[in-house]
């Protein structure tokens, strides 16, 4: 039988019961099959046996357990809103949330199992520091060609599975972006920049004036008591995004989550893009300042989202989170540059002259993402 994970919720609220990877019983009792079957068809040190059971195994993961993945994603558990314009029950979304998660795991598993098989002195052993040991597949077959032709066999059976599944992990997360994510990330947007003003006065400096619309007096006292290094967007932006992305972060392993946030993330950039742009004549010297900064704090809030809600890379390792820590150096910086539009804009915009005319003359290096006529747009904006 099949047994999910217990207790997963959307709810931030309540802790999980269940360890990470969260994924349903039938991961590990494939995986053990197949680790077994292999081991025992290698045992038998025969090239014909390897080439007719390891492509078999590759038919059967391929057409049982992806297909079967597959079926459960689209009939039982596609995250639909019950109302048109809702969002789907969060029993559905968690449930889908682990199929996918099944998926990678899976393959982690079955990278692991054979390279453990490739690699392996013994039995089950893996390489160990001796100078003199000899893979277990050399051993095996002596004969140079028949250790490479199941060698080849051997990562076939990985590659093989591994591009089906990622292929379904791929529709997936497009899924959960489309019945889940999108149609949350301009309310959010809309919510952050609520009252923003970018036309300060003079002598009112550069975090700007509120207007004095609903939550105004609540705004004022969140921006008194934080001081004037976080602005309210941010921190509207960063409390909108945590509500609708964390909740995902603790259930999806931390490979699949990092897909989903690129998806996610190109999205909300061309979305702040369109807000930017909006701003025409809206915006004077001291404004693209408070804007410049609301801006890159609005990007580092959805960039750092799940840092420190997912394991280090040897703890996610050890449980099957494929990538370790999503939140990882290289990660953020690759997310960030989904950005590069957005900051470019608004560095153009509050650009010296001086600073405008060198970068004119150099061809723009410094703002390659925006063409001739976009520069000219974004210069042209500010009154």
């Amino acid at each position: 039988m099949d047994e999910p994970p217990v207790d997963l919720t959307l709810d931030l609220r309540k802790p999980l019961v269940s360890n990470p990877p969260h994924i349903t019983s039938v991961v590990d009792d494939i995986m053990y099959i197949v680790n077994k079957v292999i081991q025992q068809t290698l045992a038998t040190a025969q090239r014909s046996a390897i080439t007719s059971v390891v492509p078999t195994i590759a038919r059967v993961l391929g057409a049982d357990f992806i297909g079967m993945v597959h079926r459960k994603m689209r009939d039982e558990t596609h995250p639909r809103p019950v109302v048109p314009g809702g969002q789907p029950p969060p029993a559905m979304v968690v449930s889908f949330l682990v199929l996918v998660n099944n998926l990678d795991v899976a393959v982690d598993y079955l990278e692991r199992i054979v390279k453990r098989h490739m690699e392996s002195t013994d039995t089950g052993a893996d390489v160990t520091n001796d100078a003199s040991a000899q893979p277990r597949i050399s051993m095996l077959f002596p004969l140079a060609d028949d250790a490479q032709v199941v060698l080849s066999t051997l990562r076939s059976l990985s590659a093989t599975f591994t591009s089906k599944a990622q292929d379904l992990i791929g529709d997936g997360i497009q899924v959960i972006f489309n019945n889940v994510l999108k149609s949350r990330l301009r309310p959010i947007l809309a919510d952050a920049f609520r009252d923003a003003e970018y036309q300060p006065p003079d002598g009112e400096g550069e975090d700007g004036a509120y207007g004095a619309g609903p939550g105004a007096e609540d705004d004022a006292l969140m921006h008194h008591e934080t001081g004037h290094h976080h602005g309210l967007v941010r921190q509207r932006f960063a409390a909108g995004w945590r509500d609708l992305m964390l909740p995902i972060a603790r259930i999806l392993t931390a490979n699949t989550f990092d897909r989903l946030l690129g998806v996610t993330l190109t999205s909300l950039s061309r979305l702040l893009e369109k807000r930017l742009w909006s701003y025409h004549g809206r915006v004077n010297a001291l404004g693209t300042t408070k804007l410049e900064r609301d801006v890159t704090g609005i990007i580092a809030a959805a960039v750092d989202v799940a840092e420190g809600h997912h394991h280090d890379a040897a703890t996610a390792a050890a449980a099957g989170e494929r990538g370790g820590s999503i939140g990882g150096r290289a990660g953020r910086y690759r997310h960030r540059e989904t950005f590069a539009r957005c900051t470019q804009i608004v560095m153009v915009m509050g650009m010296e002259e001086e600073e405008w005319e060198e970068i004119s003359q150099a061809d723009g290096d410094v703002v390659d993402k925006l063409t001739v006529e976009e520069r000219a747009r974004a210069r042209s904006m500010v009154v």
